[in-house]
């Protein structure tokens, strides 16, 4: 399972349907540099998780429906200097949030946070704000056994079993570990 994947350092669970329960079974059993919970319903329950993920540099949590009470676990994360916060709503108190975490180097932020930016470079002047036009964190990258970047991720209920699917290959990663391989036909041209 990904739990056992002791070098793993970056991953991306963007639009899965990752649970806290899940997050909980990952900090426990990996240390990531870079996580991508983009886009699942992220709230401040799981950042409370998150926060306790050793070793994390790079969040994006682009979508995330948080308040100031869930940033404030993100105090924890010592090591965190990279966050995206696209389509984030970044009210006065959670922008009030970010200013205590001043080793963040790096804060990427979607159109609509033209307020949020100017505080934002007041209280975390040495931070680099970074409009949308830029990359996201987390460029697209090919797993093992797979030709494309994933497209997709599926966590069993009890966090076992995963199943990643790029555009031609679906792989199913049961508990002992080995991985099942199944080639999807080619859409028609």
């Amino acid at each position: 399972t990904l739990a056992r994947m002791q070098t793993l350092n970056t991953l991306h669970l963007g639009g899965s349907n990752v649970s806290l329960a899940n997050l909980a079974v990952l900090r426990n059993a990996i240390r990531v540099r870079t996580l991508g919970v983009n886009w699942v319903g992220l709230s401040d329950d799981h950042l409370g998780v998150i926060a306790d993920f050793a070793g994390l540099e790079e969040l994006d949590m682009s979508g995330a429906k948080v308040t100031a009470a869930g940033v404030r676990h993100l105090r924890r994360a010592k090591s965190l200097r990279d966050i995206a916060v696209n389509g984030v709503t970044l009210t006065p108190e959670i922008v009030t949030q970010f200013a205590h975490l001043k080793q963040l180097q790096k804060v990427y932020l979607g159109v609509d946070e033209v307020v949020a930016r100017r505080e934002l470079s007041r209280l975390l002047p040495k931070c680099e704000l970074i409009p949308p036009s830029k990359p996201p964190i987390l460029p697209a990258r090919v797993l093992d056994g797979h030709t494309t970047p994933i497209r997709a991720v599926q966590f069993r209920a009890d966090g076992e079993w995963l199943a990643s699917a790029d555009e031609k290959t679906l792989r199913l990663w049961p508990p002992a570990g080995e991985a099942v391989k199944l080639d999807m036909p080619s859409p028609p041209t």
